[in-house]
C-alpha cells in the first residue's frame, strides 16, 4: 500500500489504496476540515448519477461503483472510434472519435491537470507536463467515460474505442474511473473531487459553512429589528418601490448594527395585492396580514457581512396554511443532489411587536454560488430565464450576479438555446449535454413532479395569442470556465404539495411528457382566468421527456421508495410541527387549530401525490367501468342507491324529490332531471345556478350547491371509492361532501368531503373513501368523527365554486354557470 497526501482544489484528504490496481468499492470517512470530527448525514455520489450514500454517524461512507446508473445512448456509427497522439507536435488529435465531446488528464494523485471541452476544433495541445505516467479519460455527451494510462514521452500513440454500445464504455468505465465524486451538506461547503479509480480508506476534508448557524433547522432564530416613525412609515406607503429603510437588527443576542429593510413579494400574492391603492379591498386578507422581509446587510456599510451573506430573505408563509411547502421541498431538492437554498424556521420582531413565525431562506446570488461552487463561483446567476431565445438581453435582464460587468459573458446560454433547436432526438444528448448534466436535471424534475410544483418550470404561463409565454420560480448557474455546465436551481416553493394540479389535472393541460394537439394556442385556465402554454411544446423539455424517459422513471422510482416514501415524509412533517407549534400559538395571524388541521391533512396529501407520481412513472390511468351508463336505473324514486349505477336513466320527475339545492343571500339555483346534452345516455343532473353579491363586507361570501339524497340513512362504511362524471361550464373549484344529520346532532360545522375541479369538459372521477377530510377553511377544529358520518349519509352534495378575484369578490357580475352529475357509482 502507498499513503499519499493530496491537496485538491484547496481540500486536503489522506488516500489510502493499491495504485496498482483498480478497486471496485469507495469508501471513507467524511469529517471537518477545522476540527477533524465526523460528519454524519453528507451525501456522497459519483457525479449526478444514482450512485450515492449519506455518511453515518461515524461519517463513514460506503459503495460500489458497479451500482453506477449511467445513461445509455447507441453508438451513432458503426465502426472503431481512434483518438490519437502526436508528441512531435503534442497535440491529440480527436477527427476520429466524434462521439468524444470532452477528455480530462490526471497525473496519478488523482490530480486534474487539463480539461477541455471539444466543439469544431478536434485538435487539442494540453500544457507542458512534468510526469512520466497519466490517466487520460475520455467523455461523452452524456459524462459516459473510458480511461487509458498514458504517457506524454511518447511520440506517438493512441487510443481506440471498440464500435459498441455506450452502455459497454460506461461499464469499462465504472471498473477504470476516474470517478467525480460530489460530497456535499447543509453545514458545509460542497466538495468536488475526482479520483484516478475506486479507493477505501479515503478521508475527505469539508470546510464549514458559516450560514450553517443561520439555517440550523432544529433551531428557530430570533431577529429584533427597530425602525423608526418616519422610515417604518415609508416603508409602508412606498412598498411597491421596494426601496431600504435603515433597521437596526439584533440577532439572537447580538447586535449587529444598522441594516437595510424592506417588504418583498411577486405579483401573486403579496405587495401588489396589499399596498396598491386601487386594491384596498385586499388588505382584509390574510395574506396581508404578513408580508415577507428582505434584508440587505450591507446597504449602509458595503463591507458588512452577516455569516458571509450579503443579503436574506424573510419569507411570510401566508400562502401555505400548513408553513412546511417550502422547507420540505427544499429538503427533498438538496437530499436529490440538486443545490438548492437552505432555509429554517425564525421569529420576527418589529419595534417590539411579534410579527410571528417566518422562513429564512438563502439568496441565490454570488454567495450561494460560493458554496455549491467553490472552485467556480464567479459564474453567471439568472432568474426565471429558459433557453428560450438567441437575444442576449434576454438572459442579460435576467442577472443576479455580476450585473455590473460593462459585457456579461451570456454566451453559453444563447449556445444552449442553439444547441436546443438544431438538435434531434438522434443527437440530443450529444448536442444538449456539452451545455447539460442530464442526471442532475433529471432528477429535479422528478422532485418537482413528485411534489406538483405547477407553479415551477412546467408551468408556462402565456397570453391568450402566444404574444409572450414563460416559466418561472427558477435559477440557472453558467459555470464561468471553459466547458462548464449550466445547473438549474428551485426557487419559491410554497405553491408545492397540492393535491391537484390545476393545470395539469383540473384544465386537462397534457403533461410535460404527452404531446398537445397543438402548440400555436395556449389554453385557458382557471376558468379561462389565465392561459398556459403545454410544457411539451417547448423543445428542452420535449427532448428530455422523449430521449430519457426510461431514465427519468428509474431516477422516479428510486426516489418514490426511498426519500418520498410516506414513513420519511411524515416523520419530517411531525418534526417540523414539533419544531414550531409554540410559535403557531402565538402567531397574531395564525390560527391554531386550522394549522394543525392543515398538518394533518398534508399527511394524508403525501399518500395521494406519492400514487399519483408512481401512476405517472408507469404510465397508469384508471379504468372506468362504463358498460352500464345507459341502462335503466332501477326504481322511479330517483334517490342514490349503494348497490347499483345513479345514471339517472329513469322517468323524468318534475318535483325532483330526491334533490336539493342551496344558495348565498341574493343568489338563485336551478336543478333538474336534464335531459338537454346530458353527460351520458339520456339524462343526467344538474345544478343551474346564477350569483350576486350577497351584501356582505367578508370576501368569498358568495356560494351555491345542491344535494342528492339516499332514500334512507346509508352506511359508507364498505365502500371504498366513489366514481361519477362531472361537468361544468367552466373550470371552476368544486366540493363534493357527505352531509349527515349525526354531523349535526354532534355539533360539527362543516361536512366531511373531497376537493376536486371541473371543467367543461366531461371528467370522470373517483374519490377515494380514505382520502375524506374535514374542511379546515370552513372550521379550524376537526371533530373527529369521519367514522360516524360515514355510516349516517344521507345525501351527496356538490358545490361548485365561484369567479373570484384576488379580493374574493366576485370577477363575473353575476357569475352564471351550471354543474352537471353522472354516473354515480359506489365502488365496495
Amino acid at each position: 500500500m502507498k499513503k499519499s497526501n493530496t491537496v485538491v482544489k484547496g481540500i486536503t484528504f489522506l488516500l489510502l489504496c493499491n495504485l496498482s490496481a483498480f478497486a471496485g468499492r469507495f469508501s471513507g470517512t467524511v469529517v471537518d476540515s477545522e476540527t477533524q470530527k465526523p460528519i454524519p448525514g453528507a451525501l456522497v455520489s459519483i457525479g449526478h448519477t444514482q450512485t450515492r450514500t449519506t455518511s453515518d454517524s461515524a461519517g463513514y461512507f460506503s459503495f460500489s461503483t458497479s451500482a453506477t446508473s449511467a445513461r445509455t445512448v447507441q453508438a451513432q456509427q458503426n465502426r472503431s472510434m481512434r483518438v490519437a497522439w502526436y508528441g512531435g507536435r503534442r497535440v491529440f488529435d480527436f477527427s476520429n472519435a466524434p462521439q468524444i465531446t470532452s477528455y480530462e488528464l490526471f497525473n496519478l494523485s488523482g490530480r486534474l491537470v487539463h480539461r477541455k471541452e471539444l466543439s469544431d476544433s478536434r485538435v487539442v495541445s494540453p500544457p507542458n507536463l512534468a510526469g512520466n505516467i497519466y490517466i487520460i479519460r475520455l467523455i461523452n455527451s452524456d459524462m459516459q467515460s473510458k480511461a487509458f494510462k498514458w504517457t506524454p514521452f511518447s511520440n506517438r500513440s493512441s487510443f481506440t474505442l471498440p464500435a459498441v454500445k455506450d452502455k459497454e464504455i460506461a461499464s469499462t468505465a465504472q471498473a477504470e474511473g476516474p470517478f467525480h465524486l460530489i460530497f456535499s451538506h447543509d453545514d458545509y461547503y460542497v466538495v468536488n473531487l475526482t479520483f484516478p479509480r475506486a479507493a477505501e480508506g479515503v478521508r475527505i476534508s469539508m470546510p464549514p459553512d458559516p450560514r450553517s448557524f443561520v439555517f440550523n433547522e432544529k433551531e428557530v432564530r430570533t431577529y429584533r429589528f427597530t425602525v423608526n416613525e418616519q422610515d417604518s412609515l415609508y416603508m409602508e406607503e412606498n412598498a411597491l418601490l421596494q426601496n431600504y429603510v435603515p433597521a437596526n437588527l439584533q440577532f439572537e443576542d447580538q447586535d449587529w448594527g444598522q441594516v437595510g429593510l424592506r417588504y418583498k413579494g411577486s405579483i401573486g400574492y403579496s405587495l401588489p395585492n396589499c399596498f396598491d391603492p386601487d386594491r384596498s379591498s385586499n388588505l382584509h386578507k390574510s395574506v396581508c396580514h404578513k408580508i415577507s422581509l428582505k434584508i440587505k446587510f450591507d446597504q449602509y456599510n458595503r463591507d458588512k457581512r452577516f455569516y458571509d451573506m450579503r443579503r436574506l430573505n424573510l419569507h411570510a408563509l401566508s400562502a401555505d396554511p400548513t408553513k412546511m411547502h417550502d422547507i420540505l421541498s427544499y429538503g427533498l431538492f438538496r437530499d436529490m443532489g440538486v443545490l438548492g437554498p437552505r432555509v429554517s424556521y425564525v421569529k420576527i420582531y418589529i419595534n417590539d411587536n411579534f410579527e410571528g413565525l417566518f422562513l429564512a431562506v438563502e439568496e441565490v446570488d454570488g454567495r450561494f454560488a460560493a458554496s455549491r461552487w467553490p472552485s467556480n463561483s464567479n459564474g453567471n446567476m439568472y432568474k426565471e430565464v429558459w433557453p428560450t431565445t438567441d437575444n442576449p438581453n434576454h438572459y442579460i435582464d435576467a442577472l443576479r450576479s455580476n450585473r455590473s460587468e460593462p459585457d456579461p459573458n451570456v454566451q453559453p446560454m444563447i449556445d444552449l438555446y442553439h444547441a436546443i433547436e438544431a438538435s434531434t432526438e438522434e443527437t440530443f444528448a450529444e448536442n444538449v449535454g456539452k451545455y447539460l448534466n442530464f442526471n442532475h436535471l433529471l432528477r429535479y424534475i422528478a422532485v418537482d413532479r413528485a411534489i406538483n410544483d405547477w407553479d415551477g418550470i412546467m408551468g408556462w404561463y402565456a397570453d391568450q395569442n402566444l404574444r409572450w409565454y414563460g416559466n418561472h420560480n427558477f435559477y440557472f448557474y453558467q459555470e464561468e470556465v471553459e466547458g462548464g455546465k449550466i445547473w438549474l436551481v428551485p426557487w419559491d416553493k410554497d405553491q408545492t404539495f397540492r393535491r391537484s394540479d390545476p393545470f395539469i389535472e383540473d384544465a386537462g393541460v397534457p403533461d410535460w411528457n404527452e404531446a398537445p394537439p397543438t402548440c400555436s394556442e395556449a389554453m385557458p385556465v382557471w376558468g379561462g382566468g389565465g392561459w398556459v402554454l403545454p410544457p411539451n411544446c417547448d423543445p428542452l423539455t420535449r427532448m428530455l421527456a422523449s430521449v430519457f424517459w426510461d431514465d427519468f422513471v428509474k431516477i422516479g422510482h428510486d426516489f418514490l421508495h426511498d426519500l418520498f416514501s410516506a414513513e420519511r415524509m411524515i416523520g419530517k412533517i411531525d418534526t417540523y410541527a414539533q419544531t414550531i407549534d409554540d410559535i403557531i400559538r402565538e402567531d397574531p395571524v395564525v390560527d391554531h387549530s386550522s394549522w394543525v388541521s392543515n398538518v394533518n391533512s398534508l399527511k394524508t396529501t403525501i399518500h395521494i401525490l406519492r400514487t399519483k407520481f408512481e401512476n405517472h412513472l408507469t404510465g397508469y390511468k384508471p379504468v372506468i367501468d362504463t358498460t352500464d351508463y345507459q341502462n335503466p336505473f332501477p326504481g322511479t324514486s330517483g334517490h342514490l342507491q349503494l348497490d347499483h349505477l345513479n345514471n339517472f336513466e329513469f322517468t323524468v320527475d318534475p318535483n325532483i324529490r330526491w334533490a336539493y339545492s342551496y344558495e348565498s343571500r341574493n343568489s338563485f339555483t336551478e336543478i333538474s332531471h336534464n335531459t338537454v346534452n346530458p353527460i351520458s345516455g339520456d339524462a343526467d343532473f344538474k345544478l343551474s345556478f346564477e350569483l350576486h353579491p350577497s351584501g356582505h363586507d367578508s370576501p368569498w361570501s358568495e356560494w351555491c350547491g345542491a344535494g342528492l339524497n339516499f332514500e334512507e340513512e346509508a352506511n359508507l362504511s364498505d365502500v371504498k371509492e366513489i366514481h361519477l362524471s362531472i361537468r361544468s361550464d367552466r373550470q371552476r373549484s368544486l366540493r363534493i361532501s357527505v352531509n349527515s344529520s349525526e354531523r349535526e346532532r354532534l355539533g360539527a360545522k362543516e361536512d366531511y368531503g373531497w376537493d376536486a375541479t371541473v371543467n367543461n369538459q366531461t371528467r370522470t372521477i373517483i374519490l377515494q373513501m380514505n382520502e375524506i377530510d374535514y374542511p379546515s377553511w370552513g372550521d379550524p377544529n376537526n371533530p373527529d368523527i369521519v367514522n360516524e358520518v360515514i355510516s349516517t349519509a344521507n345525501a351527496l352534495a356538490f358545490s361548485p365554486g365561484a369567479q373570484f378575484d384576488a379580493a374574493g369578490e366576485l370577477s363575473r357580475n353575476p357569475d352564471i354557470g351550471y354543474l352537471q352529475v353522472d354516473n354515480i357509482r359506489f365502488v365496495k
